[in-house]
């Protein structure tokens, strides 16, 4: 479970698109400007990603001679980070999404404000054992009250503020922490079948979303960061969709109407928001024949990302996005506030070709094959279930480049250790471990 809530999204985000694309596939450049790339790329990019998880997952999974030690919790100290983790983490949750913090804030503040996803898991966890224990129904009613509480914060209200991205981030790593807490796949692929649907269906409605709510700006919080009005977004979605011609965007269906155009509609809108096969296939044509390998520059943000913003307020920024989109041409030259998402495969290859590809994935693999194999393990227990799920949500980014994803691995991993051991210690010093 922890290998697919990792791996399994980018890989959707790469190996989907053959599925519906014709050859050779469109891509997007600057100015407007549209680009084939030939079938010959287009495989050659399938065997680099073939390479990358491989090699990544291959590391992971590489057999583990001794286990994890289980992080259990006293249940008063279940009580009080459950409590804790859906209140105060929902207010900073709320407070990150519609309040601009200092930068050397935002880190901290990002981390914290993912207490909500892990505390939908542990009211989980919290109600198997009230109802093994007979528990009364206030006390049921209360965690469950918590649970959808949670679940507003990490899933209604990003996706009502248009961020697709953190509702479903946090969805998969809610699925990851039922399905080590439930042990088996029955809760988290039925959650899977609701969750799904409804992240599909607010990809299209995202760009008439973003554009009332932010004025077209992808993360502006705070000014306008007001509810937008819901009639003209499905109006203007619904004119979206009948002029829709899945030929023109490169699919290999034809345009229709009814219900088959509606879901010709929303397959296109979410494989051209995820088709990162086809930017591979135009980087690997690109580099090394016309653009030059970088040599790893992109990797240098990793010798400082280790010491989070607070303590270094003007250190190093991360400018892979503006720098991949102008080299690339993705970007018009003038553009100097997008960012073109980097993923960590395409880098290896800008970086070194096969070398690249290979060292990077072998570099993530290890942290995460350590993270599991020292604090992880096949272990249920509250202390595994929540660094497990902070790994999953950072890891999972994995359309960002690499030192966004170690760092975000790393210091969301040493947060919530800390906030693990504070527990553990203040609940032996509080009453006796639970049985």
């Amino acid at each position: 479970m922890f290998i697919v809530a990792i791996f399994a999204p980018l890989m959707a985000f790469f190996f989907l698109s053959l599925a519906f694309y014709r050859l050779p596939m469109q891509l997007n450049l600057q100015y407007g400007l549209t680009t084939t790339v030939g079938a010959p790329f287009v495989r050659k990019a399938v065997l680099v990603c073939v390479v990358w998880f491989g090699v990544a997952i291959g590391i992971v999974l590489w057999p583990i001679r001794r286990a994890a030690t289980p992080r259990a919790w006293t249940p008063s100290m279940m009580w009080m980070a459950l409590v804790g983790f859906s209140v105060v983490g929902g207010m900073l949750s709320l407070a990150h999404s519609l309040v601009r913090f200092p930068s050397s804030l935002e880190e901290v503040v990002n981390q914290l404000a993912f207490a909500p996803v892990i505390a939908v898991v542990l009211g989980v966890q919290q109600l198997g054992s009230l109802r093994r224990r007979g528990a009364p129904g206030t006390a049921v009613g209360l965690v469950w009250l918590l649970i959808l509480f949670d679940l507003g914060v990490t899933l209604v209200v990003p996706l009502g503020l248009a961020k697709v991205g953190p509702a479903a981030v946090g969805a998969i790593a809610i699925l990851y922490g039922v399905g080590v807490v439930d042990g088996s796949w029955r809760r988290p692929v039925l959650a899977l079948l609701l969750v799904v649907p409804l992240m599909v269906v607010a990809l299209p409605l995202k760009d008439a979303l973003r554009q009332d709510l932010y004025g077209g700006h992808a993360f502006l919080r705070g000014g306008r960061a007001i509810l937008a009005p819901l009639r003209s977004s499905l109006q203007a979605t619904a004119r979206q969709i009948r002029e829709f011609d899945p030929q023109a965007a490169g699919l290999r269906a034809h345009q229709t109407t009814g219900v088959p155009q509606v879901a010709l509609f929303i397959v296109g809108q979410a494989l051209s928001r995820i088709n990162r096969l086809a930017d591979l296939a135009y980087v690997t044509e690109l580099t090394p024949a016309a653009v030059p390998y970088v040599g790893g520059t992109t990797y240098r943000p990793l010798l400082t990302k280790l010491v989070p913003r607070a303590f270094w307020r003007n250190g190093p920024q991360e400018v892979a996005g503006q720098w991949y989109g102008h080299r690339y041409k993705f970007l018009d030259p003038e553009d100097t506030a997008t960012s073109v998402n980097l993923p960590v495969v395409t880098e290896g290859w800008i970086s070194g070709g096969w070398i690249g590809v290979i060292g990077s994935a072998a570099l993530l693999g290890i942290v995460l094959r350590v993270i599991w194999a020292g604090w992880l393990g096949e272990n249920s227990a509250p202390g595994n279930v929540m660094l497990g799920m902070v790994v999953v949500a950072s890891a999972t980014d994995l359309e960002s480049n690499l030192s966004l994803i170690l760092g975000g691995v790393i210091h969301g991993f040493l947060l919530y250790w800390l906030v693990d051991i504070c527990i553990r210690r203040i609940g032996a010093r509080l009453s006796p471990p639970a049985a």
